[in-house]
């Protein structure tokens, strides 16, 4: 695990430790402190602490009552139900959208900055978050926007960064669940999300096959 060579913030510590966790560097069942991970990220307890408290809120780690951390490890089918807890919490909220006539005019502006970035690589992923962020933006509900918020943070935004997800294919079809919602069509907004999050755990599958 390589030092911080300046203060970072609490996500950008969580992001390293998660990091560690599915990549299989830090095992299931691992127990650390905040003072072995500070003095390994070359920081202060302070951040490592907020940093472990947000990865708890995702399921990554655990406290202990001995004040260890238990590391809880990731599996390909953690990461597939994780991923389809996140498809139902979605279906839902688009539900919301169409029920109440939410407008969704965020939901094209992100669209239509994620496909103007979708050919420029591994960054594009930023825009693609943004998108199902403005999902919950149309509710103007903060608590469902925080726990979205932290879904999309911990097993999906990792998941986009490490299987290689083609943005180009991944926004076309953002663009159908749009469509879908703008329609007020909800069987056909279900099983566009469906289609969605399919297409990244088949190419999950894919990556996971190839090193099996």
């Amino acid at each position: 695990m390589e030092q911080i060579a300046t203060i970072q913030t609490k996500n950008y510590i969580a992001d390293i430790i998660r990091n560690e966790i599915i990549t299989g560097n830090m095992k299931d069942g691992d127990e650390v402190t905040q003072e072995q991970l500070a003095e390994k990220l070359g920081v202060s307890r302070m951040p490592v602490r907020e940093a472990l408290q947000l990865l708890e809120q995702q399921g990554f780690v655990t406290r202990l009552l001995n004040r260890h951390i238990k590391i809880n490890g990731i599996s390909k089918y953690i990461f597939i139900n994780n991923l389809r807890m996140l498809s139902a919490v979605e279906k839902e909220i688009a539900s919301i959208i169409i029920e109440e006539n939410k407008s969704a005019e965020s939901l094209k502006e992100a669209l239509n900055e994620y496909k103007s970035q979708a050919a420029f690589g591994k960054e594009t992923y930023k825009y693609d978050l943004n998108f199902h962020a403005q999902l919950t933006k149309c509710l103007d509900d903060e608590y469902i926007a925080n726990m979205h918020f932290n879904m999309l943070n911990g097993f999906y935004a990792y998941a986009v960064r490490r299987f290689a997800i083609d943005f180009n294919i991944s926004a076309e079809k953002a663009e159908n669940i749009i469509s879908s919602i703008l329609e007020k069509n909800k069987g056909k907004m279900q099983k566009n999300i469906d289609e969605y999050y399919n297409f990244i755990i088949d190419k999950m599958n894919e990556v996971y096959n190839e090193q099996s």
